[in-house]
């Protein structure tokens, strides 16, 4: 039995460009051809697809001629200029009425605020102009108005789910829809309207893309008795000023970052910090154990947690000797945090509730500070920084509260027909990081098998009543046992929580002595 981690399948399609190169993604968008049509770029044949189908190739940055052919001829030409680091639809379609045409998109990669996905409705279908609606609930969250062939709106919007309908452009005559969307944070969602509204062709077809996400950052002021505010500044740019035991929060992108402290004028302090997409980071000014000053930089996981749980994070910052941190429930001893030092931190992850925190002189029971009653959230990260000197009265506990994810259970369902041994899981409700079982029994003993993993459903009827019920993205051999039995261990990383898309696996047998065709079985979805 091998382990395969399912992160290898969740990520295709979201691997790391080269930062040289542009992601470019071709969408076939014109219904109702003979054949499959070839695409072309600088006279190069890069590959042929059908309607409703693209593909994502990354390229160096130049000007390319661009050509789609039927039958050796070519129906379609123009160029796009592609420039490092961006990311470009290109998509050939019908135009409103009549004909069709090569278009070309730049999807925006912009950084996004924490918590946002960003959705561009591009109209290329043969339709009149049209009316978007996106609703949430019963709610409707906005209204793009008149919207034509082959123009797009693109707005960022608050991740989570959502239904699109298109209604005729200044009426309330619904055309298309209700569409359901689930947009994820740090996610782009280009939805083309593709094919001929009039005939059967017409559908939405969704392109998503990666976007950076602006990083939160806090700064706290944790050193007592200046005479007057500090200024803070990054990349030489003024941010603000403040006082001891104040904090300000800000969205930067990402990127790296010379901060200074300045005083009257002067900078006191000052350091770097590189900030990455999405993260969560605190910069604090604060005293040292025993004498000066210094600006740390901590991260703060806001990775996703399980649910009920709140993330503790206790960070020495204050001018006084190494600690003891104990967290009490009900008067009861629930964890210990020894030998804590400036400018050290210990992290932990407890069940929400009301909690006493108390400092000790490390090693003794000689109660240094406390106990200071905490309530902690579910959901919520806390970041826990003594500030100030322990030998007068500036000394505090500051805290600080972010958002984190909590992990929403993980489902598994078998479905689907099967015409050559049925699936089976180990565990219909596994929880992130624990292995189990995706296996197959009642198949033929010693028979070549392949795992099917993809991101996409299909449904490919096959000869002797099989389906390929997977588009797959990754195939994995075995061989059954003499009981024509396999099994695969997988695994779910915490990682994904949160971020996790349906995952499709199905076991098949190509073609071999025992039969002449691919055999199938019935499929598992897996999924938030």
């Amino acid at each position: 039995m091998r382990l395969l981690p399912i992160v290898a399948a969740a990520l295709l399609g979201h691997a790391t460009i080269h930062a040289q190169n542009a992601t470019v993604t071709v969408i076939h968008g014109i219904p109702g051809l003979a054949s499959p049509v070839d695409v072309f770029a600088n006279n190069a044949k890069l590959f042929s697809f059908d309607f409703n189908q693209s593909r994502t190739l990354s390229l160096p940055p130049a000007t390319y001629g661009l050509e789609v052919k039927l039958n050796g001829q070519t129906v379609l030409s123009g160029s796009a200029m592609v420039a490092a680091g961006r990311n470009y639809s290109v998509i050939a379609h019908q135009q409103a009425s009549s004909g069709i045409r090569l278009s070309v998109f730049e999807n925006d990669l912009a950084p996004l605020q924490q918590g946002d996905s960003r959705l561009a409705v591009r109209h290329t279908a043969k339709a009149p102009a049209v009316d978007v609606g996106l609703d949430q609930g019963s709610t409707r969250i906005a209204t793009i108005r008149n919207l034509a062939n082959p123009n797009e709106a693109t707005a960022d919007v608050t991740s989570g789910a959502y239904s699109a309908s298109l209604f005729a452009a200044g009426t309330t005559n619904r055309a298309f829809g209700p569409v359901d969307l689930k947009l994820q944070p740090g996610t782009g969602y280009a939805v083309f309207a593709i094919g001929d509204l009039t005939g059967n062709s017409f559908t939405l077809f969704v392109h998503t893309f990666t976007v950076p996400v602006k990083a939160a950052v806090t700064v706290i002021h944790g050193i007592p008795g200046l005479p007057q505010p500090v200024e803070v500044f990054a990349n030489s740019a003024r941010l603000f000023s403040f006082d001891f035991d104040a904090s300000r929060t800000l969205a930067l992108d990402p990127g790296t970052y010379n901060l200074e402290v300045k005083l009257g004028g002067q900078t006191v302090l000052s350091g770097a910090a590189k900030v990455e997409s999405g993260g969560n980071y605190t910069v604090i000014a604060h005293l040292r154990e025993t004498s000066g000053n210094q600006l740390s930089v901590f991260v703060n996981d806001n990775s996703p947690i399980d649910t009920g749980k709140a993330r503790l994070a206790v960070r020495h910052t204050a001018k006084a000797p190494a600690v003891d941190v104990a967290l009490d429930q009900f008067n009861r001893r629930v964890g210990l945090i020894p030998n804590l030092r400036n400018p050290g931190e210990a992290s932990v992850e407890v069940p929400a509730g009301p909690f006493d925190a108390s400092l000790f002189a490390a090693g003794t029971s000689n109660r240094a500070f406390g106990p200071v009653p905490l309530r902690l959230a579910a959901g919520t990260g806390y970041a826990v920084f003594a500030i100030g000197d322990i030998g007068n009265t500036s000394f505090r506990l500051f805290v600080q509260t972010y958002g984190v994810a909590q992990l929403s259970p993980i489902r598994t369902e078998i479905r689907g027909a099967a015409c050559a041994g049925r699936m089976w899981i180990s565990n219909p409700s596994p929880s992130f990081d624990e292995s189990f079982e995706v296996s197959i029994f009642a198949a033929t003993p010693n028979d070549a098998a392949l795992l099917a993993i993809g991101l996409a459903q299909g449904n490919v009827p096959l000869p002797a009543n099989c389906t390929l019920y997977v588009r797959p993205d990754v195939l994995v051999p075995i061989l059954t046992d003499l009981a024509g039995r396999a099994a695969i261990s997988v695994s779910i990383p915490k990682a994904l929580g949160g971020a996790l898309p349906p995952v499709y696996l199905q076991w098949g047998f190509p073609a071999t002595p025992h039969g002449s065709e691919l055999r199938t079985t019935d499929y598992l979805i897996i999924r938030q």
